[in-house]
């Protein structure tokens, strides 16, 4: 009986993973959760206006939920004094729906000869509103000065400039994924290329 040619099986070795190509699809999508992070950290709109620490705030209106609103407020505090603005969120029937402050500052000086000045003039917070509706803002503010030790003028009615921006969205998971997937791809590409490692040896030479 006869039989026809046999056959030969040839094993095909595995495809190798190329690590620079590969780095490159990470970096490129790195780029592109930067980009889509940059866009929900911009603003669709913002309001401004300069009152008086005793006056109400508002109405900031929303239309959607979970608004993302960033608030930054500006006051000038005493020469060589200290300035903590406190601030409440209201709904429109006065309840508080959370609370916030922050502690501006002024000093001034000689040393060795020269006068010296450092200030901090500004407080900024994030905040997410929930529901969509009317609210307002309430401050108090209480100042002191460095000469007086412990001392503080309570709630004294203060000038401030509060500015309102409407932001598109939260980006700080988005900014977290797109460095990891930098620094992976980064590491990827130097894994297969060693472009940093040539570049520091040239340098070095």
């Amino acid at each position: 009986m006869e039989t026809g040619p046999l056959l030969k099986v040839t094993e095909t070795e595995p495809e190798k993973i190329d690590w620079g190509k590969l780095g490159l699809v990470f970096v490129g999508f790195s780029f592109l959760f930067f980009a889509t992070a940059y866009y929900f950290a911009s603003w669709t709109h913002s309001e401004l206006k300069k009152i008086s620490s005793y006056h109400l705030y508002g109405p900031i209106k929303t239309s959607e939920s979970n608004t993302v609103l960033e608030i930054k407020i500006v006051n000038s505090p005493p020469r060589n004094g200290w300035a903590y603005v406190e601030a409440d969120l209201l709904d429109e029937k006065n309840n508080t729906l959370m609370s916030f402050g922050g502690e501006t500052y002024h000093e001034s000086g000689v040393d060795g000869g020269e006068r010296w000045e450092e200030s901090i003039d500004f407080n900024g917070i994030r905040v997410v509103i929930p529901e969509s509706g009317i609210y307002y803002l309430k401050f108090r503010v209480q100042t002191g000065r460095n000469s007086n030790v412990g001392f503080f003028e309570s709630y004294k009615e203060t000038k401030l400039t509060v500015k309102v921006r409407h932001i598109r969205g939260s980006n700080g998971p988005l900014k977290i994924i797109a460095w990891i997937l930098l620094i992976v791809g980064v590491l990827m590409n130097e894994i297969r290329n060693l472009t940093i490692l040539s570049f520091v040896e040239k340098m070095t030479k």
